[in-house]
């Protein structure tokens, strides 16, 4: 209920201040004016619809990063002054020149977007987090492949899930490597074989290869904070494991 007051009174207080900060003119002269009404009436649309689009922004399920500095600042700043300067040169028939669309308009609604983002962050953590709706999750638990179809010649092979050592990159083709080192061609990406098996039982060490916990031998810290895996089958290279993912990867190595 506040966040509704807020969203009706201190938006239309926004929206009159755009139009008053920096305007010379006494209210007598203003209110003669037929611009001066049009002008409000922009502002208010403009600010109730670029205030809707925050309050969907801060309220929707995503995590708030970097990001939300283009996406809650400078893309409803430059939306709000393109609709500015179409007004000006087509309905005012002022050159773009003469007004201070770009030296104040501009300046004020970057302040007034990163004024409101800056509210919403603060009061997020008053929020009571979501119940979230784990009924469909125990009902559906979520299944993972205990096969794979693979690629030998011109041969399709199942593969059982207990024979999968790991899975790499080879000259952009994806390979399932056995426990008995042998090596088949598989139809995926590494992103898409991620999803398929279980986050328990395997681990993207890099951009080249996603491993089972069985295949890890032992691994070395090297000088520079990564940690050379050794693989079995071994991988016929160095296996790295950078030093920003190490702590995840020990954290999961430990877990079982």
């Amino acid at each position: 209920m506040k966040a509704k007051w807020f969203f009706l009174f201190a938006y239309a207080a926004l929206a009159v201040a755009i139009v008053h900060i920096g305007n010379d003119n006494n209210w007598r002269d203003l209110l003669r004016m037929p611009s001066y009404y049009s002008d409000l009436v922009l502002s208010l649309a403009c600010t109730f619809v670029i205030g809707g689009y925050l309050n969907w922004l801060h309220n929707s399920p995503r995590s708030l990063n970097l990001r939300l500095l283009a996406s809650g600042i400078l893309l409803p700043a430059l939306v709000v002054i393109g609709i500015e300067i179409l007004y000006l040169v087509y309905y005012l028939r002022m050159p773009l020149a003469e007004s201070s669309v770009f030296y104040l308009e501009l300046p004020l609604v970057i302040l007034f977007c990163a004024v409101i983002n800056l509210w919403y962050l603060l009061r997020r953590p008053l929020h009571e987090a979501p119940i979230l709706d784990t009924s469909f999750q125990e009902i559906n638990p979520i299944s993972y492949k205990d096969y794979f179809i693979v690629q030998s010649g011109n041969k399709s092979l199942n593969i059982a899930l207990d024979r999968v050592a790991y899975f790499m990159i080879h000259q952009k083709l994806t390979f399932l490597v056995t426990t008995d080192q042998r090596r088949y061609l598989y139809d995926r990406t590494l992103t898409e074989t991620a999803g398929e098996i279980s986050p328990t039982d395997f681990f993207p060490l890099n951009r080249q290869y996603l491993v089972h916990r069985r295949s890890i031998v032992a691994y070395t810290r090297t000088q520079t904070r990564k940690l050379d895996v050794q693989l079995h089958p071994h991988a016929g290279q160095s296996v790295y494991v950078s030093k920003i993912k190490s702590p995840a990867f020990l954290k999961w190595l430990e877990e079982k």
